[in-house]
């Protein structure tokens, strides 16, 4: 296993003001999806609680396994989504965001 650490934010730019009840779960992902016509394959992810009042940008950090990745690296990326206490999508990423050191990654409100 060869072990890598990613740092980074997630923001909003379409909803920067936004400020959360508290107990909406923002998870953050890396994925390997280098290849067009086959699943994506996740190497790593953070679940992270956001607080009552809090706002963006949301720091994170975590250590995936860079190993299982296909090819050259290209292909990975980040993902991020936020979920109500009820389960429910309110945040998600939309565009290709590529996994480097002190990402951005900004989501749009659903």
């Amino acid at each position: 296993m060869t072990s890598q650490t990613i740092s980074g934010k997630v923001s909003s730019s379409a909803a920067s003001k936004h400020v959360f009840e508290g107990n909406e779960v923002l998870k953050v992902s890396i994925v390997d999806a280098s290849l067009a016509d086959a699943p994506s394959i996740q190497l790593g992810n953070q679940n992270i609680t956001i607080q009552q009042g809090q706002s963006f940008p949301i720091p994170f950090e975590f250590s995936y396994d860079k190993s299982r990745a296909r090819g050259n690296g290209n292909g990975v990326l980040v993902e991020a989504r936020i979920t109500d206490k009820n389960y429910r999508l309110i945040f998600i990423n939309d565009t290709r965001t590529q996994a480097v050191d002190n990402v951005t990654v900004d989501v749009i409100q659903v």
